[in-house]
């Protein structure tokens, strides 16, 4: 396909042009549906200038995250942060996005990032309140603890297509996570 000049010269609109076409195509085939030739005669872009922007299809997908921006670190009553609300509600303003890439085979690459995000992200906010020699096993064992949690319960609301609000999953969570966060018996922090 023939992309006119002054689209080819423009990476945002490029970018944009690529990231709408990837979701028309998600929701209409399916993430293993449509191949980057295919993304390429939708969004009218080049080849070359999908390669300067993006390594693959999951390049691309991965790449709506950040549109999405970090959650924003809200702190709950024992000083942890809270990501359910963000994930919950972030999920639930996309729900036909959400459902079709988390019952294919992209649902490893999304989830994989995702998971990697939050780990990251926990470990920083609780590290603030470790000591300064560095977070330490308890602390990573609270991060990966509640990240698995948060992920298994949102993966399972999503499979379920949305038995409740995302404002009630949220809290949900927040009250389920509260018992399990305290001290870890027998490992030092």
């Amino acid at each position: 396909m023939s992309v006119p000049s002054e689209n080819r010269d423009r990476p945002a609109s490029a970018k944009r042009r690529l990231r709408d076409a990837l979701h028309d195509l998600i929701l209409e085939h399916g993430y293993d549906g449509f191949t980057v030739g295919d993304l390429l005669d939708r969004a009218a872009v080049s080849r070359s200038s999908f390669y300067a922007h993006f390594r693959d299809k999951d390049d691309l997908l991965l790449h709506g995250f950040e549109e999405l921006g970090p959650p924003p670190v809200r702190v709950d009553e024992a000083g942890l942060p809270d990501f359910a609300q963000w994930l919950f509600s972030a999920t639930e303003a996309r729900k036909p996005l959400a459902s079709t890439l988390l019952a294919r085979s992209s649902r490893g690459v999304v989830c994989q990032h995702l998971e990697n995000t939050l780990v990251v992200l926990m470990r920083e906010a609780l590290r603030d309140g470790a000591s300064a020699a560095g977070p330490g096993l308890a602390v990573e064992l609270k991060v990966r603890y509640h990240v698995g949690a948060l992920m298994g319960l949102w993966q399972w609301w999503v499979d379920h297509d949305y038995p409740v609000p995302a404002a009630e999953m949220a809290g949900t969570f927040h009250r389920l996570s509260q018992s399990g966060l305290g001290p870890v018996p027998g490992v030092r922090p």
